[in-house]
């Protein structure tokens, strides 16, 4: 490969992720920013979706690439059925010895972020379905989808573009600040990059993902009242 293709590819990974950073810590500016907590959540949402327009523009213009390289594969319903229950049943489990770590460890220490979040979507279902379904599409084609699939290109090692963008991956969700949150987000990360270069199917990372996030924020809502 190219010294400039290299170089572009960095970049474009780069102003992707720093992007997403800033979005993703947004909501701890509330009080500095005099906004309520709905605003807030909502322009973080659409700031992902700006941020994954922009990653686009900058990879079609500079680049000179399709977003997504990696071919899609097409699968029957029940393919989609049994791998989203497998993966469920994975996350469950690290969830669970995740939240004992912490109640041992960190027993009250609750999240500042999650928070607000359970907060907010307690009187707006509607803004957590469109947090669910932003975080969905947008984290699993910008990380796995163009992420993970560059890294593998640059490094020409599977293990390096899934602990990379994984930890990329888990940076973002460092906002939450505790400890479940790092051990999920990891595993999550993991096990999201071995299935799409396992069965080069995006959909079902998506599906998975607004799934997943929609029954966190349904029992944390559940555990707050």
């Amino acid at each position: 490969m190219r010294k400039n293709s290299i170089y572009t590819i960095l970049f474009n990974i780069i102003i992707t992720v720093a992007l997403l950073f800033l979005v993703s810590y947004f909501l701890i500016f509330q009080n500095a920013l005099n906004l309520n907590s709905t605003t807030i959540v909502f322009f973080q949402g659409v700031g992902k979706w700006i941020t994954l327009t922009i990653s686009f523009i900058l990879v079609r213009q500079i680049e000179k690439n399709d977003y997504l390289t990696l071919e899609e594969k097409k699968y029957n319903l029940f393919f989609y059925f049994k791998n989203i229950i497998l993966f469920f049943i994975i996350l469950m489990i690290a969830n669970i010895l995740a939240g004992k770590t912490s109640l041992f460890f960190f027993p009250n220490h609750e999240s500042e972020k999650l928070s607000i979040l359970t907060t907010t979507f307690k009187t707006n279902k509607y803004l957590l379905l469109f947090t669910a379904i932003t975080a969905g599409i947008v984290e699993e084609i910008i990380f796995r989808g163009y992420i993970l699939i560059r890294l593998l290109v640059l490094t020409k090692s599977k293990f390096l573009s899934v602990f990379s963008s994984t930890f990329l991956f888990l940076l973002m969700h460092l906002s939450y600040g505790n400890f479940i949150s790092v051990i999920t987000s990891t595993i999550f990360g993991i096990l999201s990059s071995i299935y799409y270069l396992k069965f080069s199917n995006i959909k079902l990372l998506i599906f998975a993902h607004i799934i997943w996030d929609m029954i966190a924020f349904m029992i944390a809502l559940h555990i707050k009242n």
